[in-house]
């Protein structure tokens, strides 16, 4: 989101049998394709056409971007005079996530977190980024620590596949995520955006054993 596409499209005008033309004025218009909810705002600047090296005709874009939305399954539709075209799909990522509500305690060895994470989609200005076109989510991992990190008592977040929530008006809320078999650990979360995968890591994390006493202390000599 807000970043300039690293690869530009191009337009090739050419007869309808695809044989070059000879010349061209005609400029194309960059839209958002029909089927594409909550596009944003595209933007960027578009060359006049012009003869390749090999005197085919095109038109080229400059610093054309998508802002204010992400997701997967984005197209374009290019219109050049009564001609229109679409693009091939891409996916547009967040410029980058960031915590809304941090892990907190108590943290306790297979207990869920006493504070549960919510992680938001922030766009290039920094400002939170709450509408998305499609497929935007966020996963989670231990990346590093003893320990292993679960959502529930059974579920192992082994890989970023394995613990994904999906995000709804910018958030992504988690639920049930604990540390099994950890005490008095330095464990580091690591939370990843699909698509594009920018990431945000928790701060170091120190989690505690639950504890009992197993045995009374008894046998005490009584001084005077």
């Amino acid at each position: 989101e807000g970043g300039v596409f690293s690869v530009q499209p191009v337009v090739r005008q050419t007869n309808v049998d695809g044989s070059a033309l000879t010349s061209s004025t005609t400029k194309c218009t960059a839209n958002c394709a029909s089927d594409v909810n909550n596009c944003g705002i595209l933007s960027g600047s578009m060359k006049l056409p012009a003869a390749d090296n090999q005197g085919e005709f095109s038109v080229d874009y400059t610093n054309l971007k998508i802002t204010d939305s992400a997701g997967a399954g984005f197209r374009l539709t290019f219109t050049c005079g009564e001609q229109s075209v679409d693009s091939g799909i891409f996916d547009v990522s967040p410029a980058s996530i960031a915590f809304a509500t941090a892990v907190g305690g108590p943290l306790v060895a297979g207990a869920a977190f006493g504070t549960q994470p919510v992680v938001k989609l922030v766009k290039a200005d920094g400002t939170s980024l709450l509408s998305t076109h499609r497929d935007v989510s966020i996963s989670v991992v231990k990346h590093s620590g003893d320990g292993e990190l679960r959502t529930g008592e059974s579920s192992a977040c082994d890989s970023s596949a394995d613990c994904v929530v999906a995000v709804s008006v910018g958030n992504a809320s988690f639920a049930d995520l604990r540390v099994w078999n950890a005490g008095a650990s330095n464990v580091v979360l690591r939370f990843a955006s699909s698509p594009g995968g920018p990431t945000v890591d928790s701060a170091t994390l120190t989690v505690s054993p639950k504890v009992a006493v197993t045995t009374d202390p008894g046998g005490a000599t009584t001084t005077t």
